[in-house]
């Protein structure tokens, strides 16, 4: 058993769904002006990301188990979201789930 079993079978899985969710809201939530913006949250956002980027890389199971739990679909919203805002604020070389 390997780290990503664990993190699969505890809450800390859902943890990272939720805090990149919360940077962008699922179709029909939140506008993306009343998402987080400050740099620690995006900082936070981008490391999570980073997190379930691991995890589904990890083997087939846990793909399988992040792709399940909505992990890829809430990964797609944060990067079209960190494009969106990279785009309305001019901003090119940075982050791209930051938008800087």
């Amino acid at each position: 058993e390997g780290w990503c079993d664990a993190m699969i079978r505890s809450s800390a899985l859902g943890a990272l769904i939720r805090t990149v969710g919360s940077y962008a809201p699922a179709e029909g939530g939140l506008s993306s002006s009343s998402s987080p913006s400050s740099s620690s949250s995006t900082a936070l956002c981008e490391q999570c990301c980073w997190a379930l980027g691991n995890v589904c890389g990890d083997s087939d199971a846990a793909r399988e188990a992040a792709r399940d739990s909505g992990a890829v679909r809430t990964l797609v919203r944060a990067l079209r979201e960190g494009f969106l805002r990279a785009r309305r604020s001019g901003g090119g070389g940075g982050s791209i789930v930051a938008g800087e």
